[in-house]
Parts: structure tokens; C-alpha cells; sequence
């Protein structure tokens, strides 16, 4: 009896033993669903949110503070082009955020942008080499329309120019864009990453295409969306990855507006250059008097930063680097305007007193991001500055007064004192 009852209980706590494993076994499998459940959902709702600010139908209305970022590519590529295929046997554009290729109106989008900088440039007879056109678009409305408007300009294309459209994310056809790239490390290659929020740009993409020297972003820093929804918990892993790392945090205690807007700016501007990126141009858009985002613009090519700067100046010829779309068109007012005494304040800052320097290395200077003038204007200022005494040139390095060529050495001086008054003839009177 004894030996039957030792027996039942040895069996007892051996099932028992058993149901306490498949609990704890069913247990886990049930909490990994339900991560897997609760990581779903979060992106379901960021992927909502994006939905709900991005327009809804095929085509939408072009609306003032795009017009202002499309403005700069068109000037950008009218720049970028001829010198690439004509140094390069190819060059690459890509557009990650295609969309449909047009707006409602039948603005043309970037992708159709692009494409017409080359078909329209007076010189596209003299370039030689291979123009590849990536354009990816998720959405399988605005890709088939993407397509047609596509199909429209393939004859008004030259020969040497090859056009390749994705329907899928930027992030799925990122793998492909990155082997393209490697395979000809020196193709000269303009990405474009305008997304409508935040969830599809990873900061260490644009670390891996940093890589290639000859590789350019041109990036949508969504902040008015950052800003609305930075507290959410939902979004901390896609902030993390935007920004390639977790110092955003700090942002999202700064109460002053200018103040926080300005954190997030100067933390993504550090990222991109660690990067890679040695130059970064930011140019912020405005509607009226909203800040609605920021382009930032990054590249290894100092001769890039400097066409860029250009690029921008056309846009914004009073030289912040600001576009506001509906107010005042300041792009229309001409660069009679402009105060130029920043570029002074520049130069000195930059070389000092009484050293002297070559005219290449403050052209260097000037295509860098260090100054947001650019190589149209040193000259001028250099000129309006040895008139008032303040910039002397070596002897032997030039020919003509007020003229920079290659090799001319300048150096920068105090303005000389100003002359004394002439003594005035008293006049008596008794």
C-alpha cells in the first residue's frame, strides 16, 4: 500500500511537472504574439499618422513651399549635369519618394524635373556620358501614373539616357540602389529622399551611401512633423533611426520654438557630417510665416556645396536660405540687395590681419559650407575692399589693379585713418 501511494504521488508531480512547463511554454508563445502585436500596431499607427498629413488621392495640389525645393533642384541639375557627363562615362539619379511624377494643376514633380534639366539643357549635345534615372514609388496608383507620364517624355529624351522606375518602398529598393552604386564607386550619384514623414529614412542609410565620395543627398527633414509628435512613445525607434542615435530626446523639453527648432537642425546637421558628408547646405521652407521643413543638402564635392549655394541664392538671393512660398517671391527682387558685409566678416574671420594668402585658397574657402556665399561673389567684395584700403596684393602676383586671377597673393589690412579735417579760417568780428 505504501508503494502504490509513493507511486501515485511520484506520478502526480510528474504531470503536474509537465503542465507547469506547457504553461510556461504556452506562456512565452503568447507574449512574443503579443509584441509581435504591439510592434505592428505602433507601426500601424505611425504608417496612419503619415497617411493622414500625405495627401490621399493620385495627384494633389503643388503647394508654395515645394514649388520653393523644386526651384533648387532645377537650378542644381542645370549645374550638376554638364559637369558630371561631361567628366564621367555615367551618373545616377535617384528619387526615393517619386510620387506620381505631376501635380493636380500638371506642375511637373521631381522626377519629371530631373529629366527635363537634361532633355532642355542648351548643352546636352556635348555630354558624353550614360544618364541613369531611379525613380521609386510605393503607392501602385502614383506609380502607374508615375509610369504614363514617363512613357510621354521618352522621346524627348537623348539616347544616352536611361530610365528605371520601382513600384516599392525606398526602404526595400535600398539593398539594389546601394549594389548599383558599389559597382561603379566613382559614378557621380544625386539621391533624393523626400518622404511625407519620418518612418522611411534611417540615418545609416545615408551613412552607407556617404561612403562613395561621389555621391550627393538631398534630404526633407520633415521638423514640423518631428515636432508634433516627438513626445509619442510609438515613434522613439523611427526618431532613433532618423537621426542615428537617441540624443533628440533632449529636444523634446526645449519649450522655446525657435529654440527647439534650432536643436533639431543643428543635431541632424552634426549626424549628416558624421556621416560622412563634409559639407551640409540647409534650406528651410516656409508657409507664409510656418516653418513646414527643411532640406539639407550633403555632399564630400566642394565644388557641389558651391553649385548648390548657387542653386539657392536663385531661390533666395538675400542669402539665408529661406523660402517662403505666397508672401513675398523674393527670388524676383534681383541680388542688387544682398548686404555682403557677412562675406567680409568671413573672410576676415576666416584669414586675419596682415597674412598673406593665395587667391586659390580663399576660393577654397568660399565653395565650402563655412559661408554661405558662394564663388560669384568673393570677387566683388574683394574688390569694393582694396578700393577702401582694406585688402592688399602682393606685388608680382597680378597684373591689373582689382583683378583676382589664379596665383595672385592678397593679404587683409586695417582701413587706413581717415584723413584730418582741413583747419577751419576763423572768422572775427569785433
Amino acid at each position: 500500500m505504501n508503494s502504490e501511494l509513493a507511486t501515485r504521488f511520484v506520478l502526480g508531480n510528474s504531470l503536474y511537472a509537465v503542465h507547469v512547463v506547457r504553461y510556461y511554454v504556452v506562456r512565452a508563445r503568447f507574449s512574443q504574439c503579443e509584441d509581435r502585436l504591439n510592434v505592428c500596431s505602433q507601426r500601424d499607427l505611425i504608417a496612419w499618422k503619415e497617411r493622414r498629413l500625405a495627401p490621399r488621392t493620385t495627384v494633389w495640389p503643388l503647394d508654395d513651399h515645394t514649388h520653393g525645393k523644386h526651384l533648387v533642384l532645377r537650378n542644381y541639375m542645370d549645374a550638376w549635369l554638364p559637369i558630371v557627363l561631361k567628366t564621367y562615362d555615367r551618373a545616377l539619379f535617384v528619387d526615393g519618394f517619386a510620387g506620381p511624377g505631376e501635380y493636380k494643376n500638371g506642375e511637373v514633380g521631381s522626377p519629371v524635373i530631373a529629366m527635363d534639366a537634361l532633355a532642355e539643357h542648351a548643352h546636352h549635345n556635348l555630354m558624353k556620358g550614360l544618364m541613369d534615372y531611379i525613380f521609386i514609388e510605393e503607392d501602385a496608383r502614383r506609380f502607374a501614373h508615375l509610369q504614363s507620364v514617363i512613357d510621354e517624355r521618352n522621346g524627348s529624351l537623348p539616347e544616352f539616357c536611361n530610365v528605371q522606375p520601382y513600384n516599392g518602398s525606398y526602404h526595400d529598393v535600398f539593398p539594389r540602389l546601394l549594389d548599383v552604386i558599389e559597382s561603379e564607386s566613382a559614378v557621380p550619384t544625386f539621391v533624393m529622399i523626400d518622404p511625407f514623414g519620418v518612418s522611411g529614412v534611417f540615418m545609416e542609410q545615408i551613412e552607407a551611401l556617404m561612403k562613395y565620395p561621389s555621391t550627393e543627398v538631398y534630404v526633407s527633414f520633415m521638423y514640423e512633423f518631428i515636432s508634433r509628435f516627438v513626445s509619442r512613445p510609438e515613434f522613439t525607434e523611427h526618431l532613433d533611426r532618423l537621426f542615428g542615435c537617441d540624443d533628440w530626446r533632449e529636444g523634446e523639453y526645449i519649450a522655446d520654438q525657435v529654440k527647439r527648432r534650432e536643436f533639431f537642425h543643428g543635431l541632424y546637421e552634426r549626424q549628416l557630417r558624421k556621416a560622412g558628408a563634409e559639407y551640409v547646405l540647409p534650406f528651410e521652407l516656409y508657409s507664409g510665416n510656418r516653418h513646414v521643413y527643411t532640406v539639407f543638402f550633403a555632399t564630400q564635392n566642394g565644388q557641389g556645396c558651391d553649385k548648390m549655394k548657387q542653386a539657392m541664392w536663385k531661390v533666395a538671393p538675400f542669402g539665408d536660405f529661406r523660402f517662403r512660398g505666397g508672401m513675398d517671391r523674393q527670388f524676383t527682387l534681383g541680388a542688387d540687395v544682398v548686404d555682403f558685409s557677412p562675406l567680409r566678416d568671413d573672410l576676415l574671420r576666416e584669414f586675419g590681419l596682415n597674412e598673406y594668402v593665395s587667391i586659390d585658397l580663399v576660393e577654397h574657402f568660399i565653395r565650402t559650407d563655412r559661408t554661405l556665399f558662394h564663388s560669384g561673389h568673393h570677387k566683388r567684395v574683394l574688390a569694393d575692399m582694396e578700393r577702401e584700403g582694406r585688402v592688399e596684393a602682393k606685388e608680382g602676383t597680378r597684373r591689373q589693379k582689382n583683378s583676382y586671377p589664379s596665383g595672385t597673393v592678397i593679404r587683409f589690412v586695417e582701413p587706413p585713418p581717415p584723413p584730418e579735417p582741413e583747419p577751419v579760417q576763423g572768422v572775427f568780428s569785433l
